[in-house]
């Protein structure tokens, strides 16, 4: 599965005031988002990395489907939180908010009011994968909360984010809208671990997961962005080719979800229109035949029993679990293992 990640410029880059190492050149960077690139394609399901089309594509575009994915969570997820809350922050005041993957929806927003009530936090910090993201979640938040001293990080999930050493504790990580979602088994157990390196014994996890069971209605969503969604993956395809020298037929590409009731995921995916073909540096001239498909990302949903599990095996325990009256949405309060 193609990662999850930042452009390996930015791998523990921290920005706005904490500290950071050195970036690779850009030379570097590109051939090893080219090395990606192969080494996706050369899979039986060809696979596309997921950051090729994080900050290329139009912002306008983006914003879209964020938009879409945004006012489900306004209803699914936001009261979840609401109702959580209040339990969750019993006795414990945690000084510093650390929103990983933020989004403009209300679930993050509603943290932030029920933590201000109480005085809270001293610090937010915006950790994410997209620079764009995290920039816009910094403005916002400087915006909505002035008195809050707030800054972002960029890094790659599957490594410990680079928190500065004078972030107060405890501290509060959420993980919200299902972003654990968009990693495969394998790459959403990185990112967990990755969280619990982070975490100090007195800090706590908010997460938001989809737990819905039918594949119809995951894809119904993704169908009713799917126009956007496709060009979206067009232009980003373009300005990804211009970057690494590629030639990506994006007008023969369409997008379309695809449910693996054996993964519990829907595969996102471009399917080729008609017989094309790529040209890759280093790869040379790749075929598509019609109905072929390069998979650009994935939607897992999970249950209680899978991500307890998930969550035992890298020291982290689930501590409550929340699903509502609606169904097909959770919140869970996580803890560090003792």
């Amino acid at each position: 599965m193609p990662k999850h990640d930042v452009p390996p410029e930015r791998r523990n880059v921290a920005v706005a005031g904490w500290s950071t190492r050195a970036a690779p050149p850009s030379g570097d960077a590109r051939a090893m988002l080219l090395a990606e690139v192969r080494d996706g394609l050369a899979r039986r399901q060809r696979e596309l990395p997921t950051r090729l089309f994080a900050d290329g594509a139009a912002a306008v575009l983006r914003r879209q489907m964020e938009h879409l994915h945004e006012q489900r969570m306004d209803v699914v997820e936001a009261p979840l939180v609401e109702a959580v809350l209040p339990a969750l922050l019993d006795g414990w005041r945690p000084r510093a908010l650390v929103d990983v993957a933020p989004s403009a929806g209300t679930s993050g927003e509603r943290v932030l009011h029920a933590l201000g009530r109480r005085g809270l936090p001293e610090c937010w910090v915006a950790a994410s994968a997209s620079l764009p993201a995290a920039h816009e979640a910094l403005a916002r938040t400087q915006a909505r909360h002035p008195a809050v001293r707030a800054s972002l990080v960029v890094a790659d999930p599957s490594l410990p984010v680079p928190l500065a050493r004078t972030l107060p504790a405890p501290r509060l990580f959420t993980c919200l809208g299902n972003a654990l979602g968009a990693y495969t088994t394998v790459a959403a157990v990185r990112a967990l671990r990755a969280l619990r390196a982070t975490m100090t014994p007195t800090d706590r996890l908010l997460l938001g997961v989809d737990v819905r069971t039918v594949g119809a209605a995951i894809e119904a969503d993704y169908y009713e962005e799917a126009v956007t969604r496709t060009a979206h993956h067009r232009h980003a395809l373009v300005v990804a080719g211009r970057e690494i020298g590629a030639a990506f037929p994006a007008a023969d590409l369409t997008f379309q979800p695809r449910y693996d009731a054996e993964q519990r995921r829907v595969d996102l995916l471009l399917v080729a229109e008609r017989a094309c073909h790529l040209e890759v540096p280093g790869l040379g001239h790749v075929s598509l035949r019609r109905g072929e498909s390069m998979r650009t990302g994935v939607h897992a949903t999970f249950d209680r029993t899978r991500l307890t599990a998930m969550l035992a095996g890298v020291g982290l325990v689930l501590e409550a679990w929340h699903t509502g009256e609606r169904g097909g949405h959770a919140v869970a309060s996580v803890g560090v293992a003792r």
